[in-house]
């Protein structure tokens, strides 16, 4: 798949905030689904205002907290199992945004065997 393939898959008008961010960078830290679609869609049918605090459950790489933050003005509480908090702040810096964005270690909890 050439570079302009890889873009087109990520990119699309019907989400302009999303639109806004660097598709290379939404590539290159991707998990799974477009997760900045999944969050302008949601920001679409929930009320965030400037000062609002968010908790971002599940959050990977922060992509979806960098947007949340930079795009509301909200402070954003990070967190996710399997991604370091220590990960999350190398993607704020790549994001080179101003946005108010804490990490909360995940505790490990231990429920019939399963961690």
């Amino acid at each position: 798949m050439t570079h302009k393939e890889r873009m087109q898959l990520i990119t699309d008008a019907k989400y302009p905030l999303a639109a806004k961010y660097d598709p290379e960078w939404m590539y290159e830290n991707k998990m799974g689904c477009q997760c900045l679609w999944l969050a302008e869609s949601l920001s679409r049918i929930m009320e965030l205002k400037p000062g609002m605090r968010v908790l971002d459950m599940g959050c990977g790489k922060a992509l979806t907290s960098i947007f949340i933050a930079k795009e509301f003005g909200v402070t954003v509480f990070a967190n996710d199992l399997w991604i370091s908090p220590s990960d999350g702040r190398a993607q704020r810096k790549v994001s080179r945004q101003k946005t108010e964005i804490k990490d909360i270690r995940s505790r490990k909890v231990y429920h019939k065997g399963i961690a």
